[in-house]
């Protein structure tokens, strides 16, 4: 099965989340740069997924 880019960095985004350690804050800028992930793609994807 094929996915789009946006559906793929969501997963790379979430799975990249669990593996900070606890009550540590993450930011999209640290995300972006560590998973190669354009930062404002990833901002719209995130917004999404905290709308839904």
């Amino acid at each position: 099965m094929i996915y789009s880019n946006a559906c793929e960095y969501a997963f790379r985004a979430l799975i990249y989340l669990p593996q900070m350690p606890e009550g540590e804050i993450c930011k999209l800028p640290e995300i972006s740069e560590n998973e190669d992930i354009p930062y404002h793609f990833l901002a719209k994807i995130m917004q999404s997924l905290t709308r839904g």
